[in-house]
């Protein structure tokens, strides 16, 4: 649940409990055979999704992904290993500012506003630009974010409100960071290595984030804010380093022959909602991503206060509760390395239903039995069943976007998936004061599940290979 650096995530991931409400990319209801030209999106110089027959049928052949790739992805486990201490570190920051629920939940809401305001912008400019470059800014103005809130600590200078502001300007930067990076991928590896490569990217980041990030957490929290800043911080820059000096001197805009040049201004900003709401492999998902990632960031907006504390209904303590973190990592990263294996006996669109549909599961059994062992073990089961699915989302949506408008179509998707989040966040802080946790945890399963079951009822595994037969690039 909640958004993965929503691949968060990425998870997102990532993401609070690594992972956002995922999106799929499956399609209206029936299943007839389709013209081109019902594919093609409305408005001037209407952007085509390309042609995917010459590669349409070809398997991973399990070769090398690639040296670009490999710096990527080292570059991505330093970050990542950042998020996980940042996100570990920022609730218990702000736990120890305040004990009310709903300013609580206002951190989550900062964090969750960007991609509602800036989404489509950011993947424009991510268009536009050596996408590289663009990965490498949000990375060190991130960096210098930290550091920044690193010294407000040392000096006293924190107060939920500077929290707030402060969570509001890192969730711009990494929007930025999370579009870039995704985008990015599809031009460092061959297309039927998409899979493989969004796996190890999400398995990767997940296990530095949990394995290395949340432990580092657990030792910081004994240090106070400045460490659970400063750290991050470091890490931060160093991955910064690494995507600098590895892929120094290559060029990552999108090649000329894609670029629009008669397009209207307004008609090049909002491409990416044309491509998605006329697409009817996503309508239908979009619907579902809004719906579950307002019940997402309920849960998550108060999810520290279910867990830490004597009066908790878990009841553990500080240094305990980045440690669950890292079992929600354990299934996280287990869910990213099964993707191939499980799609080997059950077509990508169901699997990425059943991944979704486990986290209503999970979190029914947290509120029936909210002891640390259920806690743990549901954690786990809901991350991977979550990665699942948006391992198989993100793999599709990438083969069937043509790359000048990728950057725009994962802005459209970041801004319309998470544009009931904020409210989502300052709603559960709202319901857990005034009815208490265990309602809101149920309303949440029920909320998700009821997303999930639309598009279950509406997208079929056949619509799904139709659009793949007949676009792509």
């Amino acid at each position: 649940m909640g958004k993965q650096e929503q691949r968060p995530p990425h998870g997102g991931s990532r993401s609070g409990a690594h992972g956002g409400a995922a999106l799929d990319v499956a399609a209206g209801a029936g299943g007839g055979s389709m013209s081109a030209d019902a594919q093609r999106l409305p408005g001037p110089a209407e952007p085509e999704i390309a042609t995917t027959s010459a590669t349409a049928g070809k398997v991973d052949d399990g070769g090398p992904l690639g040296r670009p790739f490999r710096v990527s992805l080292s570059s991505f486990a330093f970050t990542a290993a950042a998020m996980g201490v940042f996100i570990a570190g920022v609730p218990l920051i702000a736990a120890s500012l305040t004990d009310s629920p709903q300013e609580i939940s206002w951190i989550r809401t900062a964090m969750a506003l960007p991609a509602l305001l800036f989404g489509v912008v950011i993947g424009l400019i991510v268009d536009r630009t050596d996408r590289r470059r663009a990965r490498l800014v949000a990375l060190v103005a991130r960096s210098v974010l930290l550091f920044g809130g690193a010294v407000l600590a040392l000096v006293g200078g924190l107060s939920i409100w500077v929290l707030v502001l402060f969570a509001f300007a890192f969730g711009t930067i990494s929007e930025l960071s999370t579009t870039a990076a995704r985008t990015i991928t599809p031009q460092l590896v061959r297309r039927e290595h998409l899979a493989r490569a969004n796996s190890r990217e999400e398995a990767v980041g997940l296990a530095f984030a949990e394995f290395v990030g949340a432990p580092i957490a657990a030792a910081l929290v004994l240090l106070g804010s400045v460490w659970l800043l400063g750290v991050p911080a470091a890490l931060t820059l160093a991955g910064a380093l690494v995507l600098w000096l590895g892929l120094r001197g290559r060029d990552f805009r999108v090649p000329p022959s894609e670029e629009v040049g008669t397009e209207s201004r307004w008609a090049t900003l909002t491409s990416g909602f044309r491509f998605v709401l006329t697409h009817r492999a996503l309508r239908p998902v979009i619907i579902m991503a809004m719906i579950a990632n307002f019940a997402s960031s309920a849960y998550l907006a108060v999810f520290v206060l279910w867990m830490v504390g004597p009066e908790s209904p878990v009841g553990v303590t500080a240094a305990q509760f980045p440690f669950f973190l890292t079992a929600q990592a354990v299934g996280a990263v287990a869910g990213a390395l099964s993707v191939g294996r499980l799609k080997q006996v059950i077509s990508e669109v169901p699997l990425a239903y059943l991944g979704w549909g486990s986290l209503s599961v999970a979190v029914v059994a947290q509120v029936l039995w909210p002891t640390w062992y259920v806690m743990a073990m549901s954690l786990a089961f809901l991350a991977f069943g979550n990665m699942v699915g948006n391992i198989t989302f993100m793999t599709i949506l990438q083969r069937l976007t043509p790359q000048r408008v990728l950057g725009r179509v994962m802005g459209a998707l970041s801004t319309l998936g998470s544009g009931l989040a904020p409210a989502g966040a300052l709603v559960g802080g709202v319901v857990a004061e005034a009815w208490g946790l265990s309602v809101l945890y149920l309303g949440v399963a029920a909320a998700v599940a009821l997303a999930v079951l639309y598009p279950t009822l509406t997208v079929s595994q056949r619509l799904v290979d139709e659009y793949e037969a007949v676009t792509g690039e």
